[in-house]
């Protein structure tokens, strides 16, 4: 069926758009306020969880207060301790990463290493050397003297020489190959 509306504009009834049910607004609310009770719910848990979760670490605190008494009395003992011992321990210590920072600075070009390795007071360090101008052997002697030369890198070494090289040919090339040997003091 099709109405036609013959009234003048001014006298019509106007759409004032969608109508809002008040029960729609009511159970708007009620939805917020069901969320906001469990929001709160959920943080009266968390709170005594947190709570419960505090006086557990408050206890074990207080059961490890005889042990803390006792750590620092010792802390006032440790720096009586013999510095004499200590500061021998300190000049006995080798700086490895010093050591090895220095192998590679003082490296000439057309040496490598192949393997550094260290048995409780022995320094084995096995390499290889290639020379288009065929001085391999006048390398490892620069190599082998740059070493000597430096007295933070030496100081910890009786011994510091080398102690095989071996020719090979390798892909067409003649390259040496060396055992450098150390005996820490």
């Amino acid at each position: 069926m099709i109405e036609i509306n013959l009234l003048p504009q001014e006298a019509r009834i106007k759409n004032k758009g969608p109508v809002v049910k008040k029960e729609y607004f009511l159970y708007l609310l009620i939805f917020m306020f069901a969320g906001l009770i469990c929001i709160h719910l959920g943080l009266a848990v968390l709170t005594l969880l947190r709570q419960n979760n505090l006086r557990l670490l408050e206890n074990k605190w207080s059961k490890l207060s005889p042990q803390r008494k006792m750590l620092g009395e010792s802390k006032g003992d440790a720096s009586i301790v013999d510095l004499p011992v200590l500061k021998k321990l300190l000049e006995q210590r080798v700086s490895w990463s010093e050591k090895l920072n220095k192998l590679s600075l003082k490296l000439p070009d057309g040496v490598w290493f192949n393997e550094i390795s260290l048995k409780q007071d022995s320094f084995i360090l096995k390499g290889g050397v290639i020379s288009l101008t065929k001085v391999e052997m006048a390398l490892i002697n620069t190599f082998l003297g740059n070493l000597k030369d430096d007295k933070n890198f030496i100081s910890d070494f009786s011994i510091l020489e080398i102690d095989s090289a071996q020719r090979k040919i390798i892909g067409g090339y003649e390259i040496v190959e060396f055992n450098l040997n150390g005996t820490l003091r």
